[in-house]
């Protein structure tokens, strides 16, 4: 993406990599870090992990509440369907 160039490896600037399945978040992340990115994190757990931990780290429009791990799997069932 041209506007992720921006930010590569710009001082004060991260990226943070995230995905509903940890899996292909780890193959973008590599990917990127092949492309020479240094200032790139993989947000381990996705969103919804997240989510629980500090929920009030997120920020926008309809940010779903995670309260349950329960919760969290109904919530990637219904974005895989």
């Amino acid at each position: 993406m041209p506007q992720m160039f921006n930010y590569k490896n710009k001082e004060n600037k991260i990226i943070i990599v995230y995905h509903f399945d940890e899996k292909p978040g780890m193959e973008y992340s590599t990917q990127l870090a092949e492309k020479g990115y240094d200032n790139l994190y993989l947000l381990s757990g996705g969103i919804e992990g997240f989510g629980q931990e500090i929920q009030e780290g997120l920020e926008g429009k309809d940010v779903p509440l995670f309260k349950k791990k329960e919760e969290v799997r109904k919530f990637k069932k219904q974005r895989a369907d």
